[in-house]
C-alpha cells in the first residue's frame, strides 16, 4: 500500500516534528469532527473567493457558509482585509485581477511525486521581478511569517513550474486580522534564490525522515494542533519529565543568564502540559459523547450570556423598558479608528485624535528569528 503523502500546509508541523505525519495518520482525530476555528476559517476563505471573483457581497453577512457557519460581520471585514491587502498590492503595481493565481493547485512532484499544495495566492511582479505569496489567517493564535514552510514550499513548486521564471525577490505575506503582533496585521519575508534553494534542501531532508519507517517525534509548540497529541509518547513522558521538574524546584534567587534559563524551561513545560492537556480533553469529551464513560468526567454544556433574540425589534424593547419607567437605551457610540481608517478617513486625520494609551509593559521571549538576526550582525 503506498503511504499517504504529508500535507504541504501542515510543514510547519512535520518539518519541526518528523513522526507527526504518521502519528496523526494513526490518530486523526474524531471522525467528521472539525474545529470550529478550522470552520470560521475555511469560511473567511470563501467570502475571500466570491471578492476575488468580483461577486455582490451587500447580503453576505448573516448568510451561511458552505459548512453552515454564520457569517458575522468580524468575519467579512477580515475576509475583507485580507482580499485588501491583495487587491491594493496588485493594482499598485499594475497586475491585473486575471493574473492573481487564487487557491490553485501547485505541482510538487519535484520533492514527491504525486505531491502538489494549494497557496492562498500568488503574483508574479515580473516589472520588479518579484514572486509574492500570500497567507490569509482568521484565527487570534499568530502565525509567524518567517520561516513559514508551507509558503517557503509553494514558492519553490511555482519557480519550478513557472516556465524558466526566477525573481530576484521572493515576498511572503501573512494577513491575520485577528492577530496582535508587533508588526501589525500585515507581514512579510523577504528571501533570494540562494535562500529559498537552502531551505527547500532542507526541506527534502526532513521528507526523507518523515516518510522513513520509523520517524522520531520532537515535542514542541508545533503539537498544539497535532491531532496525535493526546496518543504520543514522546509528549507524554516530555509533559510528565516537566511536572517532575516542577515538584522539585526550591526556592532561591536567579538572575541574568541563569533567570533566563528558568524562565524558558518553564515556560516550555508550561506549552508541553498544556498541548497534553487539551489532546486529553478533546479525546474525553469525544468518548462521553459516544457513550462511554470517562471515570472523574462528565460533559456538561456551557452557555453564553444571556441575549435579547434577533428577531425583536429593538424599538420593542426600548419600549418595553418606557412602560416599565426605565431607559436602556445605550449611549451613542463611533467607530474605532481602525474602523475609520478602514471606511476611507485619512489615517492621518484619524491619527490627530487618536491615542495609543500604555498599559504597562510585559516580558516578551526573543523569537528564533530575533537570535538570528542579533548573531548576523
Amino acid at each position: 500500500m503506498t503511504p499517504k503523502l504529508p500535507k504541504a500546509s501542515d510543514a510547519n508541523v512535520w518539518m519541526k516534528c518528523h513522526g507527526s505525519h504518521a502519528a496523526q495518520q494513526l490518530h486523526p482525530g474524531p471522525p467528521g469532527e472539525l474545529s470550529q476555528s478550522k470552520l470560521e476559517g475555511r469560511a473567511c476563505h470563501e467570502v475571500a473567493q466570491k471578492l476575488f471573483r468580483n461577486e455582490p457581497f451587500s447580503d453576505i453577512v448573516g448568510s451561511l457558509s458552505q459548512d453552515g457557519i454564520v457569517i458575522t460581520r468580524e468575519l467579512f471585514e477580515a475576509a475583507r482585509e485580507y482580499y485588501n491587502d491583495v487587491w491594493g498590492y496588485c493594482n499598485k503595481h499594475g497586475i491585473s485581477r486575471s493574473e492573481m493565481q487564487v487557491e490553485k493547485p501547485v505541482s510538487l512532484e519535484h520533492h514527491l511525486p504525486g505531491w502538489f499544495g494549494i497557496p492562498d495566492v500568488a503574483v508574479r511582479n515580473t516589472a520588479l521581478n518579484h514572486l509574492v505569496i500570500w497567507d490569509g489567517k482568521f484565527g487570534h493564535s499568530l502565525v509567524e511569517v518567517y520561516e513559514h514552510w508551507p509558503m517557503i514550499l509553494y514558492a519553490g513548486g511555482l519557480i519550478q513550474n513557472g516556465d524558466g521564471f526566477e525573481p530576484d525577490i521572493i515576498e511572503l505575506r501573512i494577513v491575520q486580522p485577528r492577530g496582535f503582533h508587533s508588526e501589525g496585521t500585515v507581514r512579510k519575508w523577504c528571501l533570494t534564490m540562494d535562500e529559498l534553494s537552502d531551505y527547500l534542501s532542507q526541506i527534502d531532508i526532513a521528507l526523507h525522515e518523515v516518510m522513513s519507517e520509523s520517524p522520531l517525534c520532537t515535542p514542541g509548540p508545533q503539537c498544539k494542533n497535532c491531532t496525535a497529541r493526546a496518543h504520543c509518547d514522546a509528549l507524554q513522558r516530555t509533559g510528565y519529565d516537566n511536572i517532575d521538574y516542577v515538584a522539585q524546584l526550591q526556592t532561591h534567587t536567579l538572575s541574568g543568564h541563569s533567570l533566563g534559563v528558568e524562565l524558558k524551561l518553564l515556560q516550555r513545560a508550561q506549552e508541553m502540559i498544556k498541548m497534553r492537556l487539551s489532546g486529553l480533553e478533546e479525546q474525553a469529551l469525544h468518548e462521553i459523547k459516544q457513550g462511554q464513560h470517562v471515570p472523574f468526567y462528565n460533559a456538561k454544556p456551557t452557555y453564553g450570556r444571556k441575549r435579547f433574540r434577533k428577531d425583536i425589534p429593538v424599538e420593542q424593547l426600548i419600549m418595553l423598558g418606557d412602560l416599565s419607567g426605565v431607559d436602556i437605551r445605550k449611549p451613542v457610540e463611533v467607530d474605532t479608528p481602525a474602523q475609520c481608517i478602514k471606511k476611507g478617513i485619512d489615517p492621518a486625520v484619524v491619527e490627530q485624535y487618536a491615542e495609543t494609551p500604555s498599559t504597562g509593559v510585559k516580558l516578551e521571549p526573543v523569537t528564533e528569528r530575533g537570535i538570528k538576526m542579533v548573531f548576523s550582525r
